[in-house]
Order: structure tokens, then sequence, then C-alpha cells
């Protein structure tokens, strides 16, 4: 076969691939989303049962919130408990420490695997924060920057 077809049908078949690649991420993203909006909106059903209660309280010196979830478990409906408010803030700290390892790890490949990176993004996993995150960019940014201008 011809060079260009083969070389034609390899640009194709990878294109094909990063399509597919690329709609998978962005499918796995939008559904993270959906699953932290829901999430926020669970938590904002549980402030509103939490008030609704206590001011039942203060009205009529009891909460019913027993009662109210009885009634709610008899017309069918079934809890979890998999998103109480600490568990939904444990989840939020889970990822939180993903993305630090993944920024971490992306700083670290920016670097070109340099020892000053590594230094750089092990001072941010201590610091968790995205002022510290910036902080220890400039700080990579700056050793890099003063290691090509010495070569």
């Amino acid at each position: 076969m011809d060079s260009a077809i083969i070389s034609g049908i390899f640009g194709l078949v990878t294109t094909i691939i990063g399509t597919v690649i690329h709609q998978e991420y962005m499918s796995r993203k939008r559904l993270k989303e959906k699953l932290r909006r829901a999430e926020q909106d669970v938590l904002f059903l549980l402030e509103v049962e939490r008030l609704h209660c206590a001011q039942n309280l203060k009205l009529r010196q009891a909460s019913f919130k027993t009662r109210v979830r009885n009634e709610a478990f008899g017309h069918g409906f079934t809890w979890s408990g998999s998103f109480t408010p600490s568990r939904v803030r444990a989840a939020e700290i889970r990822r939180a420490s993903a993305l630090t390892t993944t920024i971490a790890a992306h700083l670290v490949v920016v670097a070109r695997g340099g020892a000053l990176a590594a230094a750089a993004s092990a001072r941010w996993l201590g610091t968790k924060t995205m002022a510290g995150l910036r902080r220890c960019m400039r700080y990579a940014r700056g050793r890099i920057w003063q290691a090509k201008a010495t070569t």
C-alpha cells in the first residue's frame, strides 16, 4: 500500500480514538458535576428539615421529625443514609485530596521531573489551599527560570 494511504488511515484511527476518549472524559466530568450538585441539594433539604423541625419544636413543643419520616417510609420512600451532612463533607474532602494529588503530579510533569518542582509540590501538599498552590507554582516557575538563565 502507498504510504500516504497508510498515514491517512493511521490519522483517521487516531482521530476516532481521541474523540471517543474525549467524549468519555467529558461524560465522566458532567456526571461528577451532577453528583456534586445532588449532594448540595441534599444538604439544602436536610437544612430545611432541621429548620422546620426547630420551628415546630418552638411552636408545638415537638419537632415531629420522626413521625414525618415514618410517614414517608409508609408511602414507600427509603432513606439510604448515604448523604448525611458529615458524609457529604467527607466526600468533598476526599475529592480535594484527589485534586491535591493530581495538581502535585502536574507540577512535577510541568518541570519535567525536576527536583525543584517536586519540592514545590511537596510544599503545596502541606498547605492544601489555592493560595498555597499559587505560591508553590511561583516558587517552581522562579526556580525553573533561574535554572534556564544560568545555562
